[in-house]
């Protein structure tokens, strides 16, 4: 009832970078951006299919009532395994860690919009900035995954 007293940052799609790896950080989101492969999220070709599978299989739990409709339990858990199996692909292109936590932090995101859309779910201010991080995270692991690698 009084949490933020009319003050909230509801700007979720900015983001502030050092003026010094601006260039650096915009060019690599670019370009990152630029190679993903988007279309048919069946195709093998496709990087999204992955975290698409993922998010419908999350989506259901909450639907599927403990696993009670089995119906909709069929279809998470079918959604679940074609994540796995499409995520295989993106192996053959990106280290794992790169790929997985590209998969995991973008379908946190996707998540917590669908939750918040379809559930009603909201989040505090402190989850909210967690997430921004989640996302800062994702986008420093794909920019600079080929630099300085440990061995």
């Amino acid at each position: 009832r009084y949490t933020r007293q009319g003050l909230a940052c509801t700007a979720g799609s900015r983001v502030y970078i050092q003026e010094k790896i601006y260039d650096k950080v915009l060019g690599g989101a670019v370009e990152k951006l630029s190679k993903l492969k988007m279309g048919n999220a069946l195709d093998e070709s496709s990087d999204i299919g992955a975290i698409i599978s993922e998010v419908i299989g999350t989506m259901l739990l909450p639907v599927s009532e403990n696993f009670t409709k089995p119906i909709i339990s069929a279809v998470l858990i079918m959604a679940y395994m074609l994540s796995f199996y499409l995520l295989t692909f993106a192996l053959k292109d990106i280290p794992i860690a790169v790929a997985y936590s590209t998969w995991a932090g973008v379908g946190i995101f996707l998540i917590t919009l669908l939750g918040y859309l379809f559930y009603g779910q909201n989040l505090q201010w402190q989850s909210i900035v967690g997430l921004l991080f989640i996302a800062i995270g994702v986008a420093i692991v794909n920019t600079f995954k080929n630099e300085g690698a440990i061995s």
